[in-house]
């Protein structure tokens, strides 16, 4: 994951808008995306955070 996507992550914006800004079609898409590369889905990460 890049520095951009970290970013993102842990931003307070919501996940249809960081998929959308990171040009993926779908929440789907997106959601999956950041389940391989963190192991965790946006959600459970962002939690793991703190946000």
């Amino acid at each position: 994951m890049n520095s951009e996507e970290c970013i993102a992550l842990n931003s307070s914006c919501t996940r249809v808008d960081i998929a959308d800004e990171m040009g993926f079609s779908t929440i789907q898409f997106f959601s999956r995306y950041v389940k391989k590369i963190t192991g965790l889905s946006p959600t459970d990460y962002r939690r793991s955070k703190g946000l």
